[in-house]
């Protein structure tokens, strides 16, 4: 575990938020985008992209900069 210091949660909630609500609402616009792009493709498409980014995430010990993909 760790420790949060006691003037720092509310900077410890965000990132909690950050790092789940908000993901979960930025792949809900992605799965929007992909609709109006291809409105046959499945909602789930792009989870394993998803998912895909977060093993390497993970696998990068969560250095987030070495993780992303592309040029």
């Amino acid at each position: 575990g760790f420790a949060v210091r006691p003037e720092a949660k509310a900077l410890y909630h965000a990132a909690a938020v950050l790092a789940s609500n908000d993901l979960v609402a930025l792949l809900a616009e992605a799965q929007r985008c992909l609709r109006l792009a291809a409105p046959e493709a499945p909602a789930e498409a792009l989870l394993a992209l998803a998912e895909s980014a977060l093993r390497a995430l993970r696998a990068r010990a969560g250095d987030a900069p070495s993780a992303l993909s592309g040029p």
